[in-house]
């Protein structure tokens, strides 16, 4: 990289996933991080859905 005066240095800013996780300044494009906390929440929110449905159909018997 050439760092010279006068020269402009490219940053890229890589945005998280979630709201829970950090973004990326680098001097080249990365994979944004929070990959399995997003896949953690679009796992667990359904799942525990379910579960809720489930137990709610057996207690309403």
């Amino acid at each position: 990289m050439d760092t010279r005066a006068g020269q402009p240095v490219w940053l890229f800013y890589t945005a998280p996933r979630t709201i829970y996780n950090r973004g990326m300044l680098g001097y080249e494009p990365a994979e944004p991080h929070g990959k399995s906390t997003l896949v953690l929440i679009s796992t667990l929110v359904p799942v525990l859905v379910v579960l809720a449905v489930v137990i709610a159909a057996l207690l309403g018997r």
